[in-house]
């Protein structure tokens, strides 16, 4: 039997750097419980709901973010599944990835169609791909975004 291990975290709104480091210790501590696949929240690093498209924008920078899941994958001996907001030149994305010690192993993609910090919006599946051409992790697909 797989031991999964949900983290749920306290994040901050644009504190990517405390936020990468929650779900660093997060990992830590579900490796520790025995836990073998290791979930984190959606929009882990940028803390969820972003102001503003330029916010959400600025913080979109998945690669330390990503790169520290795979470090500590490789670390703890553990998969890691997370969602991160990424940025595809002028597309901002709710992505998530999943990683274990050799890299990522499957990524998803979904970009809004209407801008997330607005009174209503819809989602749309722009990428979704594991080694094997079947579809990537699940991420949300909400008919509306709260507001901050």
């Amino acid at each position: 039997m797989t031991r999964v291990c949900a983290a749920q975290l306290s994040l901050a709104v644009g504190d990517v750097d405390g936020n990468r480091r929650a779900g660093l210790e997060a990992i830590a501590a579900a490796a520790a419980a025995d836990a073998e696949v290791v979930v984190l929240p959606e929009l882990s690093d940028t803390g969820y709901v972003s102001a503003d498209r330029d916010e959400a924008s600025a913080l979109a920078d998945p690669g330390p973010t990503v790169e520290g899941w795979v470090a500590a994958a490789r670390r703890h001996g553990v998969v890691v599944v997370g969602g991160f907001c990424d940025r595809e030149r002028d597309i901002l994305t709710n992505s998530a990835v999943v990683v274990d010690a050799t890299g990522p192993l499957a990524r998803s993609r979904r970009s809004w169609s209407t801008p997330p910090w607005g009174a209503s919006g819809s989602w749309s599946v722009t990428t979704s791909s594991f080694p094997n051409g079947s579809g990537g992790p699940p991420t949300p697909a909400p008919t509306w975004w709260p507001h901050r």
